[in-house]
């Protein structure tokens, strides 16, 4: 599991002290949309969904976040909205994955 202790600190407080994850994945800066949306993934909640995919299709975020938005994809509710990250992106993403975990 791809793991950030920042954010697992702020998981681990009560809701009511946690930070608005639900505005963050509309944030400008793709590393708090990320994290907002992994935040809420792990939460259980799907609000962040385009957030997650939005992160696994921008290269120029490090690879461990993007894993983690792939990760937090797979956790998401049956029910969640869903689509197809872009191919080649994702399959960049794989490779990489593979190649440093391996």
């Amino acid at each position: 599991r791809w793991r950030y202790p920042d954010l697992d600190e702020l998981l681990a407080r009560p809701s009511e002290r946690q930070p608005a994850f639900h505005e963050g994945v509309h944030d400008a800066d793709p590393v708090v949309a990320a994290n907002a949306a992994i935040a809420l993934a792990r939460l259980g909640n799907a609000e962040g969904a385009e957030a997650l995919f939005h992160a696994v299709e921008t290269p120029s975020l490090l690879l461990p976040m993007r894993c983690a938005a792939v990760e937090a994809l797979g956790s998401l509710p049956g029910d969640a909205p869903t689509r197809a990250p872009e191919p080649s992106v994702l399959t960049s993403t794989v490779m990489s994955l593979s190649v440093c975990c391996t």
